[in-house]
């Protein structure tokens, strides 16, 4: 994910209105606008530490009001010349620094990451709705480590060839997420299976990516067969993912494979066929609904 600072957010900011302590925005990603409100903490609110070194400009300024409250007196009401005691100057109004209302709408900003995503193909914020949870979550998580994408070509291969050839639908799916060239492929075929030593060398932020592309890759031609999800259990285990996890990634792979079949079959899918193309796939047939009904809106809008 980008760096979320106030420069890289500030093109989705459509305004910002101070009040009191408190900012509030209005962004724009794509077609939807957010309003959201956040507190404004002054400089001295935070470590004093991390003041200085994400501001070394403010040490004069710091150091020069320890020093003026060490010696100043106390502001206690003074008496009039008559006896009378004088009433304590109403406090001004809060005057915040420009880094400080900065700060303030960054913090505004991560309170809808939820549901917006970074793709950096695009170098720019959109809306997660207009993804599935598949394609969010790896646009949030790309590979960028030269082994984890040796590691997933493995995977995908190893996977694909488990029944003794790659199938035109496992090739093409393979196709979007590597680039092997024939010859490549050719060799991977012949790779000796892979160890647990081997996903080892796998980063932890690259693992939940390139597992959960192999479980789609898996999925592509239609659902699991018993070795291939004894094949993917283990190389759960070998990533360190429990159970949760393990399912969380599969249904997330299976969501996105079924949408993939949904959309190519779309224009002559009666729903006597929806519920066919669930039983292939061993879905429910709630889920295939509700899959057809977000392909249908997307095409729609």
């Amino acid at each position: 994910m980008t760096s979320i600072d106030f420069n890289s957010i500030e093109p989705y900011l459509v305004k910002k209105k101070i009040e009191g302590e408190v900012v509030h925005c209005t962004f724009r990603v794509e077609e939807q606008t957010f309003e959201v409100t956040a507190p404004i903490l002054p400089l001295e609110d935070r470590p004093v530490l991390g003041a200085l070194v994400a501001n070394p400009g403010l040490v004069g300024t710091l150091v020069g009001r320890f020093f003026r409250g060490a010696f100043a007196r106390k502001n206690e009401p003074s008496e009039t010349t008559d006896g009378e005691t004088e009433a304590p100057s109403r406090p001004r109004k809060r005057r915040y620094a420009s880094v400080e209302i900065e700060a303030a709408v960054v913090r505004a900003f991560k309170e809808i990451l939820d549901q917006i995503v970074y793709v950096e193909t695009t170098d720019k914020w959109h809306l997660v709705s207009n993804f599935s949870a598949f394609e969010a979550f790896i646009r949030q998580n790309p590979l960028k480590e030269t082994a984890d994408k040796r590691l997933m070509s493995r995977m995908l291969v190893e996977m694909a060839r488990m029944d003794g050839r790659i199938s035109e639908r496992e090739r093409l799916f393979i196709a979007q997420f590597v680039n092997v060239e024939s010859a490549r492929l050719a060799t991977l075929m012949q790779a000796p299976a892979l160890t647990a030593d081997d996903c080892e060398q796998a980063s932890a932020k690259g693992r939940p990516t390139i597992y959960l592309v192999v479980a789609a890759g898996a999925l592509s031609d239609d659902r699991l067969k018993g070795e291939e999800q004894r094949r993917l259990y283990q190389f759960a285990d070998w990533f360190g993912f429990d159970a949760s996890k393990r399912q969380r990634f599969l249904d997330m792979a299976q969501d996105y494979t079924l949408e993939l079949a949904i959309r190519a079959r779309f224009t002559r899918l009666r729903p006597e066929l929806l519920r066919e193309l669930a039983e292939q796939m061993g879905v429910a047939q709630e889920l295939a609904q509700q899959v057809y009904d977000r392909v249908a809106a997307a095409r729609q809008g």
